[in-house]
């Protein structure tokens, strides 16, 4: 089930975000109040789709997957760690996935945050179809 944001682009080959990241840690400060840190995962997400790249030699040999990476970013919106999760099957489409969530930070956090860090699983799908 893909949640509220989708950015999407007119030409090929496209590089899609087609579900929003999903957060796996939650801060939770006391028994009855739940903190929601969804924003930096969707902050996070808006920024990818702004940097990523589909990489030419794989655009020109026809490869295509969705890679699925986990990013841990610190309270002050630096990244800590970027690894794959799932890979797309295709090491350079894997590697220039990491490589846009890098450039992507440190990100604008324009919230306070109650944990170290906040880890966001990013779906990113290659596809030369759209």
């Amino acid at each position: 089930p893909a949640p509220s944001v989708e950015p999407t682009t007119a030409s090929p080959p496209k590089v899609g975000l087609p579900e929003a990241p999903t957060q796996v840690a939650k801060a939770v400060p006391g028994p009855d109040i739940k903190v929601d840190h969804r924003w930096v995962g969707e902050s996070l997400w808006r920024r990818v789709a702004e940097l990523k790249r589909y990489p030419t030699s794989a655009r020109l040999n026809g490869q295509e997957g969705k890679v699925i990476l986990k990013a841990v970013i610190r309270s002050d919106g630096h990244l800590a760690e970027v690894s794959v999760q799932k890979s797309s099957g295709h090491h350079i489409l894997d590697t220039a996935a990491m490589e846009a969530v890098r450039l992507a930070c440190p990100l604008h956090m324009k919230h306070a945050i109650s944990k170290s860090e906040i880890v966001v699983r990013l779906p990113i799908v290659y596809s030369l179809a759209n």
